[in-house]
């Protein structure tokens, strides 16, 4: 797309006058305060709307002025709603009855959220009727159209539920404002409408901006149907951000206008047309390098456009009101900026009746009150002959309340000439009521800013002088701010204080006090500086110095300032002193240190001097006594200090235990006094070995005495205590004892005096006493303890082991069955003497029957132990086991042995034998195929089952439990 540049033409107007009227009109307050729309009224003049912070603190009120041809305001109207938040009018339209209706929002019915507002006023400026849309969330109402049936469509955008996110409302309403179709237009992502125009079949095209979801946003243009029913959605725009702020309906299509932003110039104004399916035909934009865009765009007579903006490009400072003229295509005709060296913005204009334009916004270059709202009128080209013209009163410097009575005190003013146009000479009138009245009148240049009245008031009489100063020519300014009114209070100076001033010793406040027959004011110092206090008594804050302090009366209008002197005089500082006791009744010395003379007393107030001097000597005295001592350098004595002479009573002689123990150690002895216990080794003299109640002596072999002392500053009696050593027993002579293997072993000992057993050497308890000692069943050497005692004391403790000897281990095999006549048996090597069973004893022995062969071996400690082995000998003839098989079951066995044979007939004698080779149980086979044994009476052990035939016999172990 070709940027058009701000290029100025000159056209013609051929249906209008050239004599358009041209004015700019400021509506000013004392705060914020924007023109958001404008219209021309048929009935004559301009209607326009916006806010202002003018008139309720915290918040913004929404306005509406209606103006004459000439600017002039006919009346205004303001919206506080209830919770007095924040309200505002967008946009304005004159209604089809003479009346206005408006839209913008409200956050003046919940105080927290914003609510569409919409509302309709009659030709007068009072409202009929006012309504709210919204939920939870903000909503705006943006645009609003009447539409052919009387009511009216409002545009804008709501983010309550049932809304995605942001989402564009459509609201159509009868002629009371009742909503009779809503709908919502959007998705998940950013959609509002700025703009709503009517179509001839009764439907509507809504206007404004939606996220392309990739680039930013587009133009956003939605065509609907007379009952809302949506018939196509359009957004467009480039790569970047775009706009529609206001649109035109065409014969052919649509005029649309906003902004677009690119990357190399950033904001422009955009006018696109689109055919009437939305589909672009051309789109221009405007603009600069700096931010430009467009608010509103409006048809002209000569089938062109004009468009209502802002621009930073161009215009005498930036931003500037902008206001752009083009052809039915787009083209620039010409471009005007409007406004100074501040910010200037533009929101609404259109072209008038006289062929001329208006255009209206807000201005921060021709006030002094933050935004103003700014209109302004211009011919057919957009040209403006009559400039806005604005001079006050901004301050009236003097007299004021600092001003002291006198016979000519000067007038002194601040003149501002604010505006588009500079005012050559301004007239100022000063009426002066009060004490004196008066009319000054005097012209100052316009170069002039604080301006002196040739003319002096006379305020020697000095009370109240109220002052009105206003500038008499016309200003373009509503409400006209021209004026500045002050009520001041001019002083008589009065007659100086008489002051008294005043003493005290050492640190702390001083009371002093001055008389006058007005206010006194307390400073302190000679000049300046800030009053500390008013009245006739004052007292400082603590001194530690001699201070001067200055009283005046009047503040504005003072008197001299005269001296008073808060004296501090130094004071003698506390004396030292030292207290001092005795034992009983007597005299006391008591002494002070001090540079200054020292004088005792009796007593802490009044009472009698009882000395002098840095040393006093009481009169005997029974109990302890106070005395007190005051030092003074003969102004401002110290404090009297608390000296205590005491008289101690004789200490409690202690209450001693003595004690005694066996053997040289260490003997505890005791003591109780109320009073503090000192032990000594003498009577008298002597050396101190300990304090406290208890005393440990040292280690002693010999019965030793100490002495016990109380001492509470006053010494008691010593009383003795014996520690008595008493002489230990003889240690008793142990014979230890032995054994093979486990089991109890006899230890004994031999002493002078009893003697007791211990399993410990020192603490434990008995476990046996007299000479002999029977141990319990040990499994290992075990030392035992022995100690005589003779009914005081024990000897020491002497060890006697009783020792277990392991039993030898010998171990013939396991039981075997040997195909041949011999078998040769081995007990092994290391013992002492080996016992067969045989009656050998050498280490082995060669057997030539089957039998059970036992040996008993004894080593070194004389301890034995036994083995015993079942040789089953076979020579030739075939075993009993291939001739005949059994089983015998349960074994072991608790009682009962079975034995089942498969060839009963073969068995001719059954046998139990032990381990000895002893015959316990022999019985004769009774060719049953099952035998029971009852062995209830064998004591438990390995035993031998022994089953004889004709031919031979076979040998069994069992065990009995």
């Amino acid at each position: 797309m070709k940027k058009l540049l701000l290029t100025t033409f000159i056209i013609s107007v051929a249906c209008f006058s050239t004599k358009s009227q041209t004015w700019e009109k400021l509506f000013s307050g004392l705060s914020t305060d924007v023109i958001r729309s404008v219209r021309e009224v048929p009935a004559g003049g301009y209607i326009i709307a916006g806010y202002t912070a003018n008139l309720t603190s915290n918040d913004t009120d929404a306005y509406v002025a209606r103006l004459n041809t000439s600017g002039d305001t006919l009346w205004t109207y303001t919206y506080n709603g209830p919770l007095s938040k924040k309200d505002l009018f967008y946009k304005v339209i004159p209604t089809s009855d003479g009346g206005f209706a408006l839209c913008g929002y409200t956050s003046s019915v919940t105080g927290t959220s914003d609510d569409a507002m919409y509302m309709k006023l009659n030709s007068s400026g009072q409202q009929q009727w006012v309504k709210f849309y919204g939920g939870s969330q903000k909503e705006r109402a943006q645009d609003i159209i009447e539409t052919t049936d009387g009511g009216f469509a409002i545009v804008g955008y709501t983010t309550s539920s049932p809304a995605q996110y942001y989402d564009a409302f459509f609201l159509k309403t009868n002629s009371v404002g009742v909503v009779t179709i809503t709908k919502l237009f959007g998705s998940s992502n950013y959609d509002d409408a700025n703009a709503v125009r009517e179509m001839p079949d009764g439907g509507f095209i809504l206007g404004g901006q939606s996220s392309n979801g990739t680039n930013g946003f587009d133009m956003f243009l939605v065509r609907i149907g007379p009952t809302g029913s949506t018939y196509w959605m359009q957004r467009f725009g480039t790569m970047q951000t775009e706009n529609i702020e206001s649109l035109l309906i065409l014969s052919d299509g649509f005029i649309v206008a906003g902004n677009t932003n690119t990357a190399a110039t950033g904001d422009d104004g955009y006018i696109v047309k689109t055919d009437t399916s939305g589909i672009v035909v051309w789109a221009k934009s405007y603009g600069g390098s700096q931010p430009d865009d467009f608010h509103r765009v409006e048809p002209t007579s000569d089938g062109g456009y004009v468009a209502i903006g802002t621009t930073s490009s161009t215009g005498p400072a930036f931003p500037n009101m902008w206001m752009m003229k083009t052809n039915s295509t787009g083209d620039s005709l010409w471009s005007k900026a409007f406004g100074g060296a501040n910010h200037d913005h533009g929101y609404s204009g259109q072209q008038t009746s006289d062929g001329g334009y208006i255009i209206a916004g807000h201005t921060g270059s021709f006030g002094f009150n933050y935004e103003d709202g700014y209109v302004i009128k211009t011919d057919a080209s957009g040209n403006n002959s009559t400039k806005l013209t604005y001079t006050t009163v901004l301050d009236i410097i003097t007299p004021s309340t600092i001003t002291c009575a006198n016979a000519s005190t000067p007038i002194k003013l601040v003149l501002r000439n604010f505006g588009n146009q500079s005012i050559a000479n301004i007239p100022v009138t000063v009426q002066v009521t009060g004490a004196i009245t008066t009319t000054i009148n005097q012209t100052f240049s316009a170069g002039s800013d604080t301006v002196t009245l040739s003319t002096t008031l006379n305020t020697s009489g000095g009370g109240t002088f109220n002052i009105a100063a206003f500038t008499n020519n016309n200003n373009s300014v509503y409400p006209a701010r021209n004026s500045m009114s002050r009520s001041v209070t001019i002083e008589v100076t009065p007659s100086a204080p008489s002051p008294t001033s005043n003493s005290r010793c050492g640190n702390g406040s001083v009371a002093l006090s001055a008389t006058a027959s007005s206010t006194i004011y307390w400073y302190t110092s000679s000049s300046g500086g800030a009053s500390v206090f008013s009245g006739t008594l004052y007292n400082t804050p603590s001194l530690s110095a001699t201070t001067t302090y200055y009283v005046q009366t009047g503040v504005n209008c003072p008197s001299a300032r005269l001296a008073v002197v808060a004296t501090v005089n130094p004071q003698s500082a506390n004396p030292v002193t030292t207290g001092n006791s005795r034992c009983g009744a007597g005299t006391v010395t008591l002494t002070a240190t001090s540079s200054d003379p020292v004088t005792w007393y009796n007593a802490a107030t009044g009472g009698s001097i009882v000395g002098t001097g840095l040393s006093f000597t009481t009169p005997s005295i029974s109990a302890t006594t106070n005395y007190y001592a005051l030092a003074s350098n003969g102004l401002c004595p110290s404090s009297r200090v608390l000296t205590l002479a005491t008289v101690n009573s004789g200490a409690t002689a202690p209450t001693v235990i003595s004690n005694q123990r066996c053997g040289t150690g260490a003997v505890t002895l005791t003591a109780s006094s109320p009073d503090p216990i000192i032990w000594f080794d003498a009577s008298t003299g002597g050396t101190q070995v300990g304090v406290g109640s208890t005393f440990v002596t040292p280690s002693i072999s010999t019965t030793t005495t100490y002495w016990a002392e109380a001492d509470n500053g006053c010494q008691s009696n010593r009383i003795a205590a014996t520690a008595t050593i008493l002489p230990k027993p003889a240690n008793p002579v142990p014979t230890a004892g032995e054994k093979c293997g486990q089991g109890t072993v006899s230890l004994s000992a031999t002493a002078t005096n009893p003697i007791k057993w211990y399993d410990v050497a020192t603490g434990g308890t008995q476990i046996g006493s007299g000479v002999s000692f029977n141990t319990p069943v040990i499994t290992m050497t075990t030392t035992f303890y022995a100690e005589a005692n003779d009914g005081t004391c024990s000897s020491n403790r002497v060890p006697v082991s009783a020792v277990i000897h392991t039993l030898p281990s010998v171990y013939l095999g396991a039981d075997t069955t040997v195909n041949g006549s011999t078998y040769l048996l081995n007990a092994g090597n290391g013992f002492a003497s080996y016992n067969w069973s045989t009656g050998s004893t050498s280490q082995t022995i060669n057997v030539s029957n089957t039998n059970t062969y036992c040996v008993t071996v004894t080593d070194a400690n004389n301890c034995t132990n036994t083995d015993c082995i079942l040789v089953d000998l076979i020579t030739g003839i075939q075993d009993i086991i291939n001739q005949t098989s059994f089983v015998v079951y349960p074994n072991p066995t608790s009682g009962v042995l079975f034995i089942e044979f498969n060839n009963p007939a073969s068995i001719t004698e059954v046998s139990i034998i032990n381990l000895t080779g002893q015959t316990l149980l022999k019985t004769n086979a009774d060719n049953s195929a099952l035998l029971k044994l009852n062995l209830s009476a064998f004591t438990s052990g390995i035993y031998l089952l022994k089953l004889q035939t004709n031919e031979s016999s076979t040998i069994r172990k069992f065990i009995k439990y």
